[in-house]
C-alpha cells in the first residue's frame, strides 16, 4: 500500500506520512469551489480567482466563495484530517470578510453553504456551515449538527485512522 508521503507546495519541503514513521499530513486542498470549475473560458473571465477570494458575476447575481478549513477528528488519535474547502457566502458576509481581510483581531462568524463536492460523499444538496474567523488564519467550519449527512456525522463523530489514509492516499494519486 502506498504511504501518504507528500511534497509540500507550501513550504518546499518533503514530508514524510505515517507510512515513512512521520506524523505529517497534507491537508486535502481544493483549488477553486465547484461552481467556478463549471465554467467555461469565457465565463472565467467574468470571475475574479485567487487562492482565498472568488467572486463569479452571472450578470443577474453574484456568488461569493472564500476557502476555508475543515477538520475531521480522527478516532483513537490526537490529529485531524484536514481539508481545504470553498464555501459560499452571503454579499454581506464576504464585505465583511474581506473589510477585515489584515486585521488579525478580527473574529466573526457567518453562514455559508459547502461549496466543494468532498470526496467519498455523495453531495445532492449543499451542506450548510457555520464559518468562524480567526484572524490572519483562514477561517474553520462547522456543519450543521441537524443535517443528516454522512460528512456531517464523520465531523463530529470522527472517522477511523485507515480512512483519513485511504483519503490521503487517493487524492495525492490524482495529483
Amino acid at each position: 500500500m502506498a504511504d501518504t508521503s507528500f511534497h509540500c507546495d507550501a513550504c518546499g519541503e518533503h514530508h514524510d506520512g505515517s507510512h515513512g514513521g512521520g506524523d505529517d499530513w497534507p491537508a486535502l486542498s481544493f483549488h477553486r469551489p465547484d461552481p467556478y470549475l463549471e465554467l467555461t473560458p469565457e465565463e472565467q473571465e467574468r470571475a475574479h480567482a485567487d487562492d482565498d477570494l472568488v467572486v463569479i458575476d452571472w450578470g443577474d447575481q453574484v456568488d461569493r466563495f472564500i476557502r476555508v478549513t475543515l477538520s475531521l477528528p480522527v478516532i483513537g488519535h490526537q490529529r485531524t484530517l484536514e481539508y481545504g474547502p470553498w464555501v459560499s457566502l452571503s454579499e454581506q458576509s464576504f464585505t465583511d470578510y474581506v473589510d477585515h481581510w489584515d486585521d488579525p483581531d478580527h473574529h466573526a462568524h457567518y453562514f455559508g453553504w459547502l461549496s466543494t463536492a468532498i470526496p467519498g460523499y455523495e453531495f445532492p444538496e449543499a451542506v450548510p456551515m457555520r464559518v468562524t474567523t480567526r484572524g490572519a488564519y483562514r477561517p474553520f467550519v462547522e456543519p450543521d449538527p441537524d443535517v443528516d449527512h454522512p460528512l456531517v456525522r464523520d465531523f463530529y463523530d470522527g472517522i477511523s485512522f485507515e480512512e483519513a489514509e485511504l483519503r490521503i492516499r487517493s487524492l495525492l494519486l490524482e495529483d
